[in-house]
């Protein structure tokens, strides 16, 4: 499994297998050492189909091109691989907040988000045999987030 955008690695003390990569050095310096690859989401230095599965929580609203990072986790997923990504959902007001009004403008930051019909269809474009979304109402702030789940 590639936990991307990995952070500090807090996935990969839950799954001693994976490999995060991020593109933060200073992040990945407080990860597990020797399971992490400083990388950019679109492009991975991994061989094509080299995962079964990909993780990519909270993070892809930071990459710049969504589609062309699809593509590439759709690139290094092995044939009937799984990715899920679990990322804010545009449609719910605390999430724009959250991200165009903290991350955007205290921090400085190019994010963009989707919607779950955004999310569908970029999965689709990106070659994903399959994807499906889903609000994950559970949590206490209610459909705040969405879980994205594609297949190859």
């Amino acid at each position: 499994m590639l936990d991307l955008g990995c952070g500090t690695g807090r996935a990969l003390q839950l799954v001693p297998t994976a490999l995060g990569a991020d593109a933060s050095r200073e992040m990945l310096l407080k990860a597990p050492h020797g399971r992490t690859a400083c990388a950019r989401a679109g492009a991975l230095p991994f061989r094509s189909g080299a995962f079964h599965a990909l993780l990519c929580s909270n993070s892809f609203h930071h990459y710049p091109e969504p589609k062309a990072t699809l593509r590439e986790i759709r690139r290094v997923l092995a044939p009937g691989g799984r990715a899920v990504l679990i990322d804010p959902n545009l449609e719910h007001p605390l999430a724009r907040l959250t991200v165009y009004g903290g991350e955007a403008l205290v921090f400085g930051m190019d994010v963009h988000l989707h919607s779950a019909r955004d999310w569908t269809t970029l999965c689709t474009e990106a070659g994903f045999s399959r994807a499906s979304v889903t609000a994950l109402s559970e949590f206490p702030l209610g459909e705040v987030s969405l879980c994205i789940e594609a297949r190859v």
